[in-house]
């Protein structure tokens, strides 16, 4: 992780809030997590590998669309994850999107494409 800057903040808060003390690891043992943020390849990639290491699923998953079609469920979901992940988590793609694209097993690889 990086020390300084506004998007450092944001990563660093990230990090904390999945692998602290506190954090979603720490809470219990998540079969998938689903990052439906838009934060580029490198940190997707990051994300999956610490996540993939304490035994957790990950899947990088941006979404277009904005609020209004968030609301109706009918986001533009691009994801990228290896298949198991994908299929447990088919269902909360299918609520939220309407329009559901599959790029590949790599982390990093939706957040390239979108």
């Amino acid at each position: 992780m990086k020390a300084s800057g506004e998007d450092d903040d944001v990563e660093w808060m990230l990090f904390a809030v999945c692998f602290g003390a506190d954090g979603i690891i720490a809470g219990g043992k998540p079969r998938c997590v689903i990052d439906f943020s838009t934060t580029g390849p490198d940190d997707a990639i990051r994300m999956a590998d610490r996540f993939r290491a304490a035994g957790t699923g990950f899947l990088d998953a941006p979404v277009t669309g904005g609020v209004p079609r968030a609301r109706e469920g009918k986001l533009t979901v691009i994801f990228s994850g290896p298949e198991a992940d994908i299929a447990l988590a088919r269902p909360a793609f299918e609520a939220v999107g309407s329009t559901i694209v599959v790029i590949g097993p790599n982390a990093g690889q939706a957040q390239t494409s979108s």
